[in-house]
């Protein structure tokens, strides 16, 4: 069972729909034993860093998240501000402490060429060079 974690900064419409595009049927929930049932978790994620770790914190959910994840190895994805989260910490808006489950540090893009911006939203071209099941 695929759950996607709810703590108020994700598309949780959009990830739902490519889970059920893929033949799934996920279910969304912030409720410690419902997550326990899952065996993949999804960390979505739209937002400030700050603000998403906070979410986690309020919600009560970074203590059990971490036993699922680094205990019993129950694998994560995390998706745009979902997949920062999993850092030691961000630098976004000041210093701020992650979950420490990847030993990275989130960093803003220092651009050269004042001709980009960021943050990139939008539509690249994209040469697939060998086949995958997550192109299909």
């Amino acid at each position: 069972m695929i759950a996607i974690i709810d703590y108020g900064l994700g598309n949780l419409n959009s990830v739902c729909g490519a889970i059920e595009k893929l033949g799934h049927q996920p279910y969304v929930t912030n409720h410690i034993a419902e997550l326990e049932e899952a065996n993949k978790l999804i960390l979505p994620g739209v937002g400030a860093f700050a603000d998403g770790i906070q979410n986690l914190k309020k919600l009560g959910l970074i203590e059990s998240l971490t036993k699922l994840v680094k205990n019993q190895k129950i694998p994560i994805l995390g998706i745009c501000l979902g997949f920062q989260l999993l850092a030691n910490e961000s630098r976004e808006f000041g210093k701020n402490k992650g979950l420490g489950w990847i030993d990275a540090i989130v960093k803003k893009i220092n651009i050269e060429n004042s001709d980009i911006s960021i943050p990139h939203v939008g539509w690249n071209d994209l040469n697939i060079t060998r086949d995958c099941v997550l192109w299909e």
